[in-house]
């Protein structure tokens, strides 16, 4: 699936740098052949790792399909000049301002066709995680009774970084760099803060990483997403070490709240078309981008996942949705968005977060143990059935 990714991407790029009276800037394409090769190695060793026979029997036969889409995709384009995904140019940025009915049909096209994207990848990941044995097995503190696979926020990430990705760069070779490179440059901020977090996540999920190193994981990646976002809106660099820790703060907030089914992927659902509005209204190029990819692609999930979970999301999962909203914050932050409403879909999960924590080092105890402590545990611990305590969090957080 990430090498199948990884081909629909090049695919684009190829046909980019095919037009000649196209100008593609020497960043975006160092940051996309960066990520691009990331993704290529983390879907080689994840599949030699877990599964071997993959690696021999399902891994070329990726590579040729990918091939052969790539170079057909090309050839059709340049041959009957059909374009790959024509919505995405108004998401991702043009000259030519759209209407608002252009507008709007574009968004919910993005959203459509990024939740089925995810839905599909999602329903091949599950009978993996199972092969692979990344099992979440049940505990004192779980509110589930049988094992359940996790790690399929995986699904999540994937979508979100092809359908991105694809809408960004066919909006670039249709409009050209000059129109769309600001708001690329902060997509692809988004893409690169949402796949790293992704990629903590995972190694977390498959390795158990000691506490102090997750931190400072988090720390480290949020201070890269304060430098980033400082640079291209020439904001001063001294808020990186406030970005740091805000993100960190959202991240372990995000993944905290994770414990009901649906409550996450809810929560998802309603807080990135919440930033997308805010990036319409603005409004902020490129936010609307990542936040409508978001949106699909947790509501693509969210099927699998309530009311009866047969996928957790896991620490990939809950990881990049935390850091998807650390970076919608700080770009708000940074262009002058008021700060309730670059934080208003976040305080329900901030609020719950930050009491129980309170209460747990009040009574001397490790803030970073698992416990049953949050509000929608109690409520789920006291006959609320999942639905319906993750639909009280969607609805307190708009």
């Amino acid at each position: 699936m990430i090498s199948w990714a990884l081909w629909l991407f090049l695919a684009t790029l190829i046909r980019t740098l095919m037009s000649a009276h196209r100008i593609l800037y020497p960043r975006m394409l160092l940051i996309g052949i960066t990520s691009a090769v990331l993704i290529q190695m983390t879907a080689w060793c994840v599949t030699w790792r877990f599964w071997p026979w993959a690696s021999t029997r399902v891994m070329p036969f990726i590579i040729v399909a990918g091939a052969g889409f790539m170079i057909g995709s090309c050839f059709l384009d340049l041959t009957t000049e059909v374009h790959l995904l024509p919505w995405t140019a108004s998401v991702a940025g043009s000259t030519a301002q759209p209407g608002a009915g252009l507008m709007t049909v574009a968004l919910l096209s993005g959203l459509v066709l990024t939740a089925g994207v995810s839905a599909s990848l999602t329903a091949v990941v599950i009978p993996l995680l199972k092969r692979a044995h990344v099992i979440d097995v049940p505990e004192n503190r779980s509110l589930h009774q049988r094992p359940v696979p996790r790690g399929g926020g995986l699904a999540i990430v994937l979508a979100v970084s092809l359908t991105a990705w694809v809408a960004g760069l066919v909006a670039l070779h249709r409009f050209g760099a000059g129109a769309v490179v600001a708001r690329l440059d902060i997509a692809l901020i988004g893409l690169t803060t949402v796949l790293a977090f992704a990629l903590v996540g995972l190694a977390e999920d498959l390795l158990s990483l000691a506490v102090r190193t997750r931190l400072i994981l988090q720390l480290a990646l949020g201070a890269g997403l304060g430098i980033a976002v400082c640079s291209v809106l020439e904001a001063s660099l001294w808020w990186a070490p406030v970005v740091s820790m805000g993100t960190a703060v959202l991240v372990n907030a995000t993944n905290f709240m994770d414990g009901a089914n649906g409550l996450a992927c809810g929560h998802a659902v309603a807080t990135s078309l919440w930033y997308v509005l805010v990036a319409t209204v603005a409004p902020l190029p490129g936010l609307g981008l990542v936040m409508i990819s978001v949106a699909g692609a947790s509501l693509g999930f969210l099927p699998f996942n309530a009311p009866r979970a047969r996928v957790f999301l896991g620490d990939s999962g809950s990881y990049a949705l935390g850091g998807a909203w650390a970076f919608a914050v700080t770009v708000c932050l940074a262009q002058g968005v008021a700060v309730e409403a670059a934080v208003a879909p976040l305080l329900v999960l901030l609020t719950d977060t930050g009491y129980t924590l309170w209460m747990r080092m009040r009574t001397g105890r490790r803030w970073y143990e698992p416990h049953k402590l949050h509000v929608y545990q109690r409520l789920v611990s006291a006959g609320w059935p999942h639905w319906a305590s993750a639909l009280l969090v969607t609805l307190a957080a708009v």
